[in-house]
C-alpha cells in the first residue's frame, strides 16, 4: 500500500519537477554563468569567463545601490499599505461576502489585468497631455501634479501596484479570517468589541498570511524570480 502511494506520489509529481527544472532551472544556471562572464552578441554562444569582475563592477557603481534602495523601498512601502488595507478589508467585507458570495468576483477584477496593461492604461490615464485625471485635476483645481516626473514617479508607481495588488493580500487574510472559528468571533463580538477591536482580537490570528505577505512580497519586488 505504501508502495503504491509513493508511485503515485512519484508519477504526479515528476511533470512538475521536470517544468520546474526545465523553466526556472535552466535560466538561473545560464544567467550564472553569463554573469561570471564577458558576453556580448558576438560572443552569446560562446562567453568568455572571467570571474567575479562583473559583480565587483556592479557592486562599485552607484547608480546600482540607487536602484536597489528605490526598489526596496518600494516592496517595502507597497507590502504594508496592501497588507493594512487587505486585513481591513477581509474583516469588516467578510459578513457582507458570507450574505452575498459574488461580491468576491469585482474585487478580484484587478488582478484579472495583465501588469503590462494596467502600466499602460494607467501611464495615458496619469499623462500630463492626454490622460484625464490630470484634465479634470486642472479644470476644477486650476493645476495639477505631475504624476509621471522624477520627483512623483517613486509614489505615482506605489498608488498604482497598491491598487492592483490590494485584492491578493486581501484573499489571503480572507482565507485566513474564514478559517478562524466561528465561536472566537462571536466570543469577541459578545464581549462587545467594535469593529477597531475586533480587528486587533482577530489579526494575530492570521499572522502567518501576514508575515508570508509582507517578507516575500517585498523579496519578488527586489528580486522578481523570487
Amino acid at each position: 500500500m505504501i508502495a503504491t502511494k509513493n508511485l503515485d506520489w512519484k508519477l504526479l509529481n515528476t511533470p512538475l519537477v521536470l517544468f520546474l527544472l526545465l523553466f526556472l532551472g535552466f535560466p538561473v544556471i545560464v544567467n550564472l554563468y553569463y554573469s561570471l562572464s564577458e558576453v556580448s552578441f558576438e560572443t552569446l554562444r560562446a562567453p568568455e569567463l572571467e570571474g567575479v569582475g562583473n559583480y565587483l563592477i556592479v557592486l562599485t557603481d552607484g547608480a546600482f545601490w540607487q536602484a536597489s534602495w528605490f526598489s526596496l523601498r518600494f516592496g517595502i512601502v507597497t507590502a504594508v499599505a496592501e497588507c493594512a488595507i487587505g486585513l481591513g478589508l477581509a474583516i469588516f467585507l467578510a459578513p457582507l461576502i458570507e450574505k452575498h458570495s459574488a461580491m468576491m468576483a469585482p474585487l478580484m477584477l484587478p488582478l484579472m489585468v495583465a501588469p503590462a496593461m494596467v502600466g499602460l492604461m494607467y501611464r495615458l490615464v496619469l499623462h500630463e497631455f492626454v490622460g484625464p485625471v490630470p484634465f479634470y485635476l486642472y479644470e476644477w483645481f486650476g493645476n495639477s501634479p505631475s504624476f509621471l516626473n522624477a520627483t512623483n514617479a517613486f509614489w505615482t508607481l506605489s498608488v498604482v501596484e497598491t491598487l492592483q495588488w490590494t485584492p491578493f493580500a486581501f484573499l489571503l487574510f480572507y482565507m485566513a479570517y474564514e478559517a478562524i472559528p466561528d465561536e472566537v468571533r462571536q466570543a469577541a463580538a459578545i464581549d462587545g468589541a467594535g469593529p477597531l477591536q475586533l480587528l486587533f482580537l482577530i489579526e494575530p490570528a492570521v499572522d502567518g498570511a501576514d508575515v508570508d505577505y509582507r517578507v516575500f512580497y517585498p523579496l519578488h519586488r527586489w528580486f522578481p524570480g523570487v
